[in-house]
């Protein structure tokens, strides 16, 4: 019995050192892959998003190994609609741009924008072939995306500033609202209300819609500054 067992674990060993090899190499060959797609991405325009009345396209950009772009083009029904040269532009790993086609023939376009101090915002952007282009800059959505107020839309929400929310052992801070938007038939929107009632909770008072490192308020609340 002895006799017999030894060969059969001798050619298990062998199966499972097998199947693991080429576990690894399959590993190994998708990374120098992705490696390698990477490494392309930095010499051409890449479509970031395209359907049959709208697309989002621009330059890929490596910077420290993180994955950027530049120069980028909406196009409209084959035309380009607005362009943009100047700014460094993020996907937040393929999450951005959120693209919505809006009544009365209007489009919007989210696309992560990076300021010279890693500050990362969000670009609104409305296209219309008749009307002009109109651009706001919106907070980076934390991903934290709930119905808050409850009145059955969910909110998204995020600092302009990128200075620290909050301080867990302090008793004021720079003013600096968290910003409520919804999603709605014409596109992200703010949510006034909701906005005023954080910073009566938070700070005491409502003192405006942007950041001020002008004014110190004291915080009601230690600790995380949301719901």
């Amino acid at each position: 019995m002895r006799n017999v067992t030894y060969p059969l674990f001798v050619i298990l060993f062998f199966l499972v050192l097998l199947f693991t090899c080429n576990v690894m190499n399959k590993q190994q060959s998708e990374q120098q892959k992705w490696l390698h797609e990477q490494a392309q991405l930095g010499k051409g325009y890449r479509w970031l998003y395209q359907d049959s009345l709208l697309g989002v396209r621009a330059l890929a950009k490596l910077v420290e190994g993180e994955l950027f772009f530049e120069k980028m083009s909406i196009f409209l029904q084959d035309s380009v609609r607005y362009t943009n040269t100047t700014t460094l532009f993020t996907t937040q790993f393929d999450f951005l741009p959120i693209v919505q086609h809006l009544p009365n023939n209007q489009h919007e376009v989210l696309m992560g924008i990076v300021d010279t101090n890693q500050n990362y915002q969000i670009l609104q952007i409305k296209l219309s072939p008749q009307l002009p282009t109109i651009l706001d800059t919106l907070p980076f959505f934390d991903g934290q995306n709930t119905d808050i107020d409850k009145d059955g839309k969910v909110e998204f929400k995020g600092y302009l500033a990128a200075d620290e929310p909050y301080c867990a052992e302090c008793d004021s801070v720079y003013y600096n609202p968290l910003l409520f938007y919804e999603q709605g038939e014409t596109g992200f929107c703010l949510d006034s209300a909701l906005t005023r009632q954080w910073c009566q909770q938070h700070y005491g008072g409502f003192k405006g819609f942007y950041p001020n490192r002008k004014w110190i308020v004291p915080l009601k609340t230690r600790g995380n500054l949301v719901w």
